[in-house]
C-alpha cells in the first residue's frame, strides 16, 4: 500500500476557520449553552464542504 503526500496550503483553512469560528461567536453570543439553529447548520455544513474540498 502507498501514500501520497500532499501539501495543503494552511492559509485559507485557517481563514476560513477564522470566518467560522466568529459567525457562531456572533450567533451564539447570549444564547444558552448547547443552543443550535438552521443558520449554524448551514455555515456549519458551508465549511464543512469547504475543508473536504481542500483535503481531497
Amino acid at each position: 500500500m502507498s501514500v501520497l503526500a500532499r501539501v495543503v496550503d494552511g492559509k485559507q483553512i485557517k481563514s476560513m476557520n477564522r470566518w467560522y469560528n466568529k459567525q457562531v461567536s456572533t450567533i451564539k453570543q447570549n444564547k444558552p449553552t448547547g443552543f443550535w439553529s438552521n443558520r449554524l447548520a448551514s455555515i456549519t455544513e458551508k465549511r464543512n464542504r469547504q475543508i473536504r474540498f481542500w483535503y481531497k
